[in-house]
């Protein structure tokens, strides 16, 4: 498969501001942990209300990015741009001003639907290329670029003097500078694959709406795990700033996971970095429910991260593969908001005693029936590997 650029209006300053965009709609997941602990240690929430926090933000991102299938592709992109980060960072701000929980349920679900456009525009750039197992790692390397940076920030320069207040604020500043790089993004795409359809064959949409149900169902199982495992560290005793200092060296392994998946593309085919991903998953998931030293924290969030974001990476490329009209393509947004705002809430609900063994189960099942799924769906993809 070519690795060239299919839509010749996007070149590699495009790739770099549609990851940039993407960076930017992905934070507030990534930073989970940190959002979640800050919530419970500062503001005094409970871990079913903490829970409720995210899943509000992801409601909201859920339902733009379920809407974008109507009007992403015939929008202008830049002012769509411009829009987003207004509501991202504008809810943000909003969920300072006040300590009812309700107006930060609102609030966070404005910012939500901030994230959900800028992430599903991304999503939209980068399907019209004829290569998305290597630039969605592309996208995956920048967000997780970006979450390291937070992660080397937040707790110790930000969180530790100002706490909550000052994290919404490096957040939104963080925010305002990225969208700089809107100017990078074309006015508007052409309908990747359209003359695909002109081949005289039947194509079926049902591959494509299994493969997002299994990104949805996979996606919810790990970030049940990643929204807490901020406070699995905090049970074994690690302290806050060694805690952000282990996720934010951790989350260099998601970069690299991702880096690993825009290199190799589809060289080594799908179902064997699949099958990797998955034992060496089931191996940390495994290792969470023991007693672990702030190192072996750091390590397991380095693997952690890297080979979701690498199996990840290949998973979207089977769905984008799979849609031959290229339209449903942006609903990889919807599928992983929806995990993301599900796999927390479960999460909040079914730890018992600060115990997270059936949160690390739901992880397990979830991922171990996903893979074996996208690996069969590989088999049905129009260019098979």
């Amino acid at each position: 498969m070519s690795s060239e650029l299919k839509n010749t209006n996007i070149n590699k300053r495009v790739i770099f501001a549609a990851s940039t965009v993407s960076a930017s709609g992905a934070a507030i997941f990534l930073i989970m942990p940190l959002l979640i602990g800050v919530a419970i240690d500062e503001l005094g929430f409970l871990n079913e209300q903490a829970g409720f926090m995210t899943s509000s933000y992801f409601a909201g991102y859920l339902l733009i990015c379920i809407s974008a299938v109507f009007w992403m592709q015939r929008s202008q992109w830049r002012y769509v741009s411009i829009f987003a980060y207004s509501l991202l960072i504008s809810g943000l701000l909003l969920s300072i001003v006040t300590k009812i929980y309700t107006l930060i349920l609102i609030a966070f679900f404005i910012s939500g639907c901030g994230g959900g456009i800028l992430f599903g525009l991304c999503l939209c750039i980068l399907a019209e290329t004829d290569d998305p197992d290597r630039y969605f790692g592309v996208k995956l390397t920048a967000e997780q670029a970006l979450a390291v940076i937070l992660f080397l920030i937040l707790p110790q320069y930000v969180i530790k003097s100002w706490g909550y207040t000052g994290l919404v604020v490096c957040l939104s500043l963080v925010f305002l500078f990225l969208a700089s790089f809107i100017v990078w993004i074309p006015n508007q795409g052409t309908m990747r694959k359209s003359q695909q359809l002109d081949d005289g064959k039947t194509h079926s949409s049902l591959p494509v709406w299994l493969g997002l149900l299994y990104l949805m169902i996979f996606m919810g199982g790990l970030s049940g795990v990643w929204a807490f495992v901020e406070r699995m560290a905090n049970n074994n005793g690690i302290s806050a700033v060694n805690i952000g200092q282990a996720l934010s060296f951790g989350l260099v392994g998601g970069g690299i996971g991702a880096f690993a998946a825009a290199v190799n593309g589809d060289k080594f085919g799908r179902t064997i970095p699949l099958i990797l991903s998955l034992i060496l998953l089931s191996i940390v998931l495994l290792i969470l429910n023991t007693n672990f030293t702030s190192l072996m924290f750091a390590l397991i969030i380095f693997i952690f991260t890297g080979l979701w974001n690498y199996s990840l990476a290949y998973q979207m490329g089977i769905v984008a593969i799979l849609d031959a009209s290229g339209q449903l393509t942006v609903l990889m947004s919807s599928s992983l908001a929806l995990g993301a705002m599900i796999g927390p809430l479960i999460a909040g609900l079914i730890i018992t005693d600060q115990s997270f063994l059936y949160v690390l189960l739901l992880a397990f099942l979830c991922i171990f029936t996903t893979t074996i799924a996208f690996i069969k769906l590989n088999k049905t993809a129009t260019s098979p590997i």
